[in-house]
């Protein structure tokens, strides 16, 4: 199956009304994550980047978040990797520690589902781009270092696993 070739300007149209804030407070699953997706895996693919805004590297972010706990329940590994790769389209117009610390949740999701971790966060290895060296690293950080609650994470358990900010 061929895959569509998108124009910068289809790109950045999937998102253009997408505003973090109320894209945090949808439910899970959402259609907009189905919409993030897809200019995630456009962009992982395309042999020209787009310039993003900076709503738009936040809703990456957020997207990457959504992904961690949607793995988890599903016990998926491409909602990880989906999750990693919103990240590494992050460029720079967010502050990037602020997409370094949602490396963890991603990470310890792909710990609880039982997928290798480091091998996913190490195939961004190719990829460019500001973030990669961060992805790429964060396997060899010491244990405590990439623990959830380091960074400023806890676990919601029920009724479903979500990924909570504590601060």
């Amino acid at each position: 199956m061929r895959r569509r070739l998108w124009t910068p300007c289809e790109i950045m149209m999937l998102l253009d009304d997408v505003l973090p804030s109320h894209y945090t407070a949808e439910p899970l699953p959402s259609s907009t994550d189905d919409r993030v997706r897809t200019f995630v895996v456009s962009e992982s693919v395309a042999s020209e980047r787009v310039d993003l805004t900076r709503e738009t590297e936040w809703v990456l972010i957020v997207f990457a978040s959504r992904m961690a706990s949607l793995a988890v329940r599903e016990r998926s590994v491409e909602r990880v990797q989906d999750g990693v790769a919103a990240l590494a389209l992050v460029q720079g117009q967010v502050d990037l520690r602020n997409a370094v610390v949602y490396l963890s949740i991603l990470y310890d999701a792909a710990l609880r589902i039982g997928a290798d971790a480091d091998a996913i966060f190490r195939s961004f290895a190719d990829a460019s781009g500001p973030m990669i060296q961060y992805i790429t690293a964060f396997p060899a950080r010491k244990t405590a270092d990439k623990a959830i609650s380091a960074m400023g994470f806890s676990v919601i358990e029920k009724p479903e696993f979500t990924y909570r900010k504590n601060w």
